[in-house]
């Protein structure tokens, strides 16, 4: 599937502490998602959470922590923001693949449409 409309691609940001082991491998599934939904066009930010400040303003429940368009699709019930590492409940402890795809495909349909000059 390809998305070439005239929606506003997803903002696709991974957060991490520094030295994250997970980091790389959860790159490259984001990476390779995107690619698979025809989104490769989406550039994803990789931000590095280095103090428990930082972690509590943005709600941070572990690295590696994958936000599309601002929200965390994994959110824990009681989320306890901290600088700490995050295992996801699968076999290799990342994010599980049809659960990203599924959310960033989400995105990409739901993300509202910019309005032409001409209608603005």
């Amino acid at each position: 599937m390809t998305y070439t409309d005239a929606r506003p691609a997803p903002q696709v940001e991974l957060l991490v502490i520094a030295g994250c082991p997970h980091r790389t491998l959860t790159e490259a599934l984001v990476r390779v998602m995107l690619d698979q939904l025809g989104l490769g066009h989406i550039a994803v930010r990789t931000s590095v959470i280095d103090t428990p400040a930082e972690a509590l303003r943005l709600g941070f429940s572990g690295s590696p922590t994958i936000l599309i368009d601002g929200i965390d699709p994994w959110l824990p019930r009681r989320p306890q923001p901290a600088i700490a590492c995050r295992l996801y409940p699968t076999t290799d402890g990342l994010p599980d693949r049809q659960e990203l795809a599924a959310a960033l495909h989400a995105a990409a349909v739901t993300t509202p449409r910019r309005q032409s000059p001409q209608t603005a």
